[in-house]
């Protein structure tokens, strides 16, 4: 039996999300930001993220019963909307990784400081959907061990590009408290 190109042609359409993982991460290790933004869906993130805070703040809204809560929580949630718009696009990958300096060479003495991140799994999700979770492992007790999932869509047949983070309520509380803070 010959190895055809159907099946390499299956094989790498299997892998392709892994590959796109991998460039996009790579955007990160090489201090890219084009590379990452290469990876990015931002209209499709900017609206699951603002359909992730505006489900959390219709929550909060609920079980706010003082007399004001309903009208301050639909403001805080334009507020939201717009602080998402603002932030979320091309620039951002820039803002993460900050002004690119040149490292020093570690000292043998120095211990490589930690990532606050670790990998904790991933699934293919159907055809066109990939899911990488993290575990944030960061100071904050109320981050602490929260899980969020990198969503990679198929935006063609080789290539997948991030089209949302999915955040937990302490998650988005905590962003929430930052910004107002």
């Amino acid at each position: 039996m010959g190895f055809s190109i159907a099946t390499a042609t299956l094989i790498f359409i299997l892998l392709s999300p892994l590959v796109s993982l991998f460039l996009f991460a790579e955007g990160f290790v090489h201090h890219n930001p084009s590379r990452i933004s290469a990876f990015v869906s931002y209209p499709a993130l900017r609206k699951n993220l603002k359909q992730q805070f505006s489900s959390y703040e219709q929550r909060r809204s609920r079980a706010d019963r003082s007399s004001f809560g309903f009208l301050i929580h639909p403001l805080r949630g334009a507020i939201t909307s717009a602080v998402i718009d603002s932030y979320v696009n091309s620039s951002l990958p820039s803002r993460i990784l900050g002004p690119q300096r040149q490292s020093p060479k570690p000292s043998p003495k120095t211990p490589p400081k930690p990532s606050p991140v670790r990998y904790a799994g991933f699934a293919l999700q159907g055809p066109n959907r990939f899911v990488l979770n993290l575990r944030l492992e960061v100071g904050d007790h109320r981050m602490k061990g929260q899980v969020l999932g990198l969503v990679f869509s198929r935006t063609t047949l080789f290539k997948w590009a991030l089209t949302n983070i999915t955040l937990g309520d302490p998650m988005i509380h905590a962003i929430l408290k930052k910004a107002q803070g």
